[in-house]
Formats: structure tokens, sequence, C-alpha cells
């Protein structure tokens, strides 16, 4: 990612994540230094209100006592970005375990994040949950998807790139199937919480 990619869009929202070095190499395979030197190369790029950088906190028991330093980092390197944070979900068949439940997450983001994050300066408009913290994504909302470099297109986080389509991520993967936002709703669905379906917040899915 550099500002000749970025500038050839209109407009853009680019989202990574990012902690201090030490937590972000342990849970993303050391690579902090090139995700955070990229971050500076662009910055004043998000400066302009076309393009938009999110990044997102993960948080686990071992790095919510980092968040204000965290914070601290960015403020002071002048980044011009909406902070989120989500509780990081447990994955079997990885070595790495959370555990912070969502209600020990509850009380930290009420009573800690919020807080910080409007001490330091950033925005907290759009980040308060309608459905409360517990409402987790699971990667299988079809409008979630990731675009790799070599053209392979995959549903989020959850599913590798070595599989080719979603019919066999389907079936190799996870037996859940993938379920497709009602017709009846597509235009105020509550995209952001893909946890399920439930009644929408505009229109009650009349």
């Amino acid at each position: 990612m550099d500002k000749e990619f970025i500038l050839q869009f209109p407009n853009l929202s680019i989202a990574t994540c990012l902690s201090l070095p030490n937590d972000h190499n342990l849970l993303r395979s050391n690579s902090f230094e090139k995700t955070f030197e990229n971050i500076l190369e662009t910055r004043d790029v998000f400066d302009m209100k076309k393009y938009k950088l999110n990044i997102g906190y993960n948080v686990h028991d071992n790095n919510e006592k980092d968040f204000e330093s965290f914070l601290k980092l960015i403020s002071n390197n002048k980044i011009n970005c909406m902070i989120y944070f989500t509780n990081i979900v447990n994955y079997y068949g990885t070595k790495f375990h959370n555990k912070m439940s969502y209600k020990e997450f509850e009380k930290i983001s009420i009573e800690k994040f919020y807080p910080l994050l409007y001490e330091y300066g950033f925005s907290i408009e759009g980040l308060l949950p309608s459905f409360g913290f517990s409402r987790k994504c699971s990667g299988f909302n079809t409008l979630s998807i990731k675009l790799y470099s070599n053209g392979v297109r995959s549903m989020c986080s959850l599913f590798g790139k070595d599989l080719k389509n979603v019919e066999e991520k389907e079936t190799k993967v996870n037996p859940l199937k993938l379920n497709h936002l009602p017709d009846k709703c597509i235009k105020c669905y509550d995209y952001p919480y893909c946890g399920g379906l439930r009644p929408c917040i505009k229109c009650d899915g009349v």
C-alpha cells in the first residue's frame, strides 16, 4: 500500500489491524514494522476527506492494559484514523487462546476503552453496537470478502486463500452454510453486525 495506489481511487476506506509491537508481532507474524511503516508513509493522504483509515485493535486478556499506550502511539505520530476494537474470537486449531469473556470485554469497553478514545480525541461515533458486545463476526457475512494480490477472493479471514470458491469452503472448512441477506431488507440491513438474522432496526423486517 502506497500513496500512488491510494490516489488512484476517487474515495477509499482502508482497514488494518495493529497493536503494540510485541503483541502485534506475536499475533501477526512479525508484521508490525512493515505495517506501521506503510501507515506513516501514507498518513497525509488520510487528512483528505475522501480517504479513510480504520485501525482495529484486537483485544485479549494480555493486551487490554496496553490500549492507552497504543492510542498515544497513534496520536503522537499524528495519524488521522478511526480506532475500533474487538474481542478476539478463539478458533480451533490455533495455539493462541483468548481468556477474556464477552462480559469482561463489555465492562472494559465501557469503563476504559471508550473514555480513552474520547480523551485522546478519537471519534466514537458509530462504534457503540446497537445489539450488545456479544454479537461477533464469524466470517459468514456474504458482504465480507478479502481480496488477495494473486486474484484469489475468500470470505473474510475465516477461510484460507488456497480454496477456490464458496462451495468448497462450506464443505471443507466449516459445515455451516453461508446465509444470504434477505432481499426484503437489503436496503436497510444493519451491515456491520453479522452475527445472524434479526429484525431490521429501521423497518422491522417488513
